[in-house]
C-alpha cells in the first residue's frame, strides 16, 4: 500500500498499513509517524506532566469570572460584558446573564462585615454638629425723653454780643464797673468804663424731645451643621469586564 500523507497527528491513518503491506514500506511509515508528531507539538523540549483532567478541563475562563480591562468599550473581547447592569446571551448558548452594575465602585472582599454582592459605602460623609446653640438677646429701653440740668457756661462760652451805654451831655463817666457809675468828671482822658452786669449766672437745661420706646433682639432656637466630605481614596477608572 502506498505511503499515506500524514502531516499531523489527526491525519494519520490507523489501519495504514495493512497486515498484508510489503515490509519494505515500514520504515516509511515510521519516519512518517515521527515527522507528525515533531509538526503537532514543535515546542515540545522536554516531559510534559499534566494529566487528563488537566487537560480535558475548559480552556477558557469560567463563565462570571470577572478581569480589569484597560482599554475601551469598544475593544472588550467578545466573550466578556462590561459591568454595568446589561442583560446578554451567554456564549456557551445556555440563556443569558447579567452583569453585575460595578461602574464607579471597588471591589472589597466578602465576609462579616459584608456578603457576597452587598452595596456599601459612600464617595462623600456628612459630619454634622450637635444641637445646640440657643439663645436671646435682649436690649430694652423705656426712655421717653430726657433733658440736660444745671449746666453754667462762662463768659468765653457766650455768644459775642455789645450793650450800648448812654450818658449827659457835657459830662464824661469815668470808670464805670459792673456796679454802676463811680466817677463823674467833665474832662479827662484814658476813661474806663463797663455795663451794669446781666444775668443770673444760674443753671439751666434744655430737653429732649423723644417718646418711650424699646430695641428687641428675637430668639435663636437650637440649630446643626452639616458638612460633606469626600472620602474617596487615589484610583484609576477602568473597565470591569466579566466572562459571558
Amino acid at each position: 500500500m502506498a505511503l499515506e500523507a500524514a502531516p499531523f497527528i489527526n491525519s494519520l491513518d490507523p489501519s495504514n498499513p495493512p497486515g498484508t503491506d510489503q515490509l519494505s514500506q515500514a520504515d516509511d511509515h515510521l519516519r512518517l509517524i515521527k515527522a507528525s508528531l515533531k509538526a503537532t507539538f514543535p515546542n515540545i523540549t522536554g516531559a510534559v506532566t499534566l494529566t487528563q483532567d488537566v487537560l480535558n478541563s475548559p480552556v477558557r475562563p469560567p463563565v462570571g469570572l470577572i478581569s480589569i480591562w484597560f482599554g475601551t468599550a469598544a475593544t472588550v473581547p467578545a466573550t466578556y460584558a462590561i459591568c454595568d447592569g446589561r442583560t446578554v446571551a451567554r456564549t456557551d448558548g445556555s440563556g443569558n446573564i447579567t452583569t453585575p452594575d460595578m461602574r464607579n465602585l471597588v471591589v472589597m472582599g466578602a465576609g462579616a462585615l459584608a456578603a457576597a454582592g452587598t452595596l456599601f459605602g459612600a464617595g462623600l460623609s456628612t459630619s454634622t454638629s450637635t444641637t445646640a446653640g440657643g439663645h436671646t438677646h435682649t436690649n430694652a429701653s423705656s426712655l421717653a425723653g430726657s433733658a440736660t440740668d444745671n449746666t453754667s457756661i462762662t463768659i468765653e462760652q457766650m455768644p459775642n454780643h455789645s450793650h450800648n451805654t448812654t450818658w449827659t451831655p457835657g459830662y464824661t463817666p469815668a470808670n464805670i464797673d459792673s456796679s454802676g457809675v463811680n466817677e463823674v468828671t467833665q474832662y479827662g482822658s484814658g476813661l474806663s468804663f463797663a455795663t451794669t452786669a446781666v444775668g443770673g449766672g444760674q443753671g439751666h437745661s434744655h430737653s429732649l424731645g423723644g417718646t418711650a420706646h424699646t430695641h428687641g433682639i428675637s430668639t435663636v432656637g437650637d440649630h446643626q451643621h452639616q458638612v460633606q466630605l469626600p472620602v474617596y481614596q487615589p484610583a484609576m477608572a477602568l473597565h470591569f469586564i466579566m466572562q459571558v
